[in-house]
This record gives structure tokens, C-alpha cells and sequence, in this order.
């Protein structure tokens, strides 16, 4: 052995080498979920409660604020690819008063820059006017302001239409699961209408794919349909009868 040769631990060797992968892979998806999981959550058939307090679940969005926010850790924001807000039955409340999740969005939407995938998963029915305002232009700026390039909407209804004509990057990708778009009427005019026609028109499961044309416009070029029943069976008929001429790949 050399004189004077420092010997580093293993385990510190390997805390200096993966530190960055290691961190890539916790925070390149941010999931706010009110149920608990992993070795925290308690056995199913405990009869404890696995969902999170509003007090857990503010801490826990405040903490996540803090380490996306200090100067020391101010390059996790930049890791950040994927953010899924996961909101259950009576927990809702997430969405409709202040439990942190404003700020969040804010601390996102100036630091997320490379965010690529949006999800908003409820586990029943919801309308999109149910979201507090705030909340709801918090969402959108996020949207619009990220390069989203992958939408993931589930049991949301009303959503609006520009929350997707947002989204250009090329190509661009929508999932939907009983899910529906709203337009707001002050944003009527004839291209608007359009667009909004070939959103509206998706039957309200499946995955879309878009590109933008040469004046912006999405361009629907590929559907897998997650059609299970014949309900939805004539919507889907009508949009493959009205862009048949841009669809490339039908998945059924």
C-alpha cells in the first residue's frame, strides 16, 4: 500500500458514483398520491386507513417544495419528467383547498422545464369546474408553459379545450379514460372551432397522437381505441369517417 493513500469505504465510493443517477431516478417522476404505499402503508387487511391526512399531505407537498426550491438541491427541478396528480373519491379536498399543491404547481411550472408528461388521475367522476380557479389556471399555465409532450387524463370531464391546443410539441400524445373536453365560448372563431371539433370528437377512452401542420394546427395521425362496449362505437365511426385522410396507424 502507497504511504499516505486514503482508502475510501466502499459504500462511499458508491454514494459518489450513483449520487446523480440515483437521484435522477427518484425524482424524475413526482406523484402526489393520497394513498399510502410501499413499507409505510399498512397491511390491507390491518382496518387501518391508507389514505393521508390533509396535515401528511401538506407536509409532505411542502418538503418536496423545499428541496425543489434550495439552492443546494435547485437542479431537481431540472430532472423532473413526469408529475401525476392521483386524486381519490372523498379526498378531493386536494384539488379544492389549499393543501400546498398551489405552490407546487407554481415551483413546476418556473423550474420543470424539461417536465414532459402530465397526468390527473380521479378514481371517480369529476368536472373540471369543480377545481378551484386558481388551481385550474395553475394547471394550465403548467401545461402551456412546459414541453408537454404526453397528457394523461382520467374520469375528467369539461376539461378545456385549450389545456391540449397548449401542447406542440410534435408529436404529441393524449390518453384518455372516460374522460371529455369543454371549449370556452369566449375563444370562438373558425379555426378555434375546428380544432376544437377534432378534440371534442375522441371518443372519451383511448390514446391519441398528434402533429402540428405547417400553421399549428394538430393533426390526428394515430388512435388506439379502448372501446369495450358498443356505446362509443358511433363516435368512433365518425371520427375515423373524418380523418381517415391523416391517420397513419389505427390500433382497435
Amino acid at each position: 500500500m502507497e504511504k499516505n493513500r486514503i482508502e475510501i469505504p466502499p459504500e462511499i465510493v458508491d454514494v459518489i458514483v450513483f449520487a446523480a443517477a440515483a437521484r435522477r431516478h427518484i425524482f424524475s417522476t413526482i406523484t402526489v398520491d393520497l394513498i399510502k404505499h410501499g413499507i409505510n402503508a399498512p397491511p390491507y387487511d390491518s382496518g387501518c386507513d391508507h389514505r393521508r391526512s390533509r396535515d401528511d399531505m401538506g407536509q409532505r407537498i411542502a418538503i418536496l417544495i423545499e428541496l425543489l426550491c434550495t439552492s443546494e438541491e435547485s437542479d431537481l427541478a431540472l430532472i423532473v419528467r413526469q408529475v401525476d396528480l392521483n386524486v381519490t373519491g372523498s379526498d378531493r379536498w386536494v384539488l379544492a383547498d389549499d393543501s400546498n399543491i398551489d405552490s407546487l404547481l407554481a415551483i413546476l411550472r418556473q423550474r420543470a422545464v424539461n417536465l414532459h408528461t402530465f397526468s390527473l388521475q380521479i378514481k371517480d367522476t369529476f368536472s373540471w369546474t369543480d377545481i378551484r380557479p386558481c388551481t385550474a389556471q395553475l394547471l394550465n399555465d403548467l401545461v402551456e408553459a412546459a414541453p408537454i409532450s404526453i397528457l394523461n387524463f382520467s374520469k375528467i370531464t369539461g376539461i378545456p379545450y385549450q389545456l391540449v391546443a397548449h401542447c406542440y410539441p410534435d408529436p404529441m400524445v393524449l390518453d384518455l379514460e372516460f374522460s371529455t373536453f369543454a371549449m370556452d365560448t369566449a375563444a370562438i372563431g373558425a379555426a378555434v372551432t375546428d380544432q376544437f371539433d377534432l378534440i371534442a370528437s375522441l371518443p372519451s377512452r383511448g390514446r391519441y397522437h398528434f402533429k402540428c401542420d405547417n400553421d399549428g394546427r394538430l393533426v390526428l395521425i394515430a388512435l388506439r381505441s379502448f372501446l369495450y362496449s358498443h356505446e362509443g362505437s358511433p363516435q368512433l365511426a365518425a371520427l375515423l369517417r373524418a380523418r381517415s385522410h391523416s391517420l397513419e396507424t389505427i390500433s382497435l
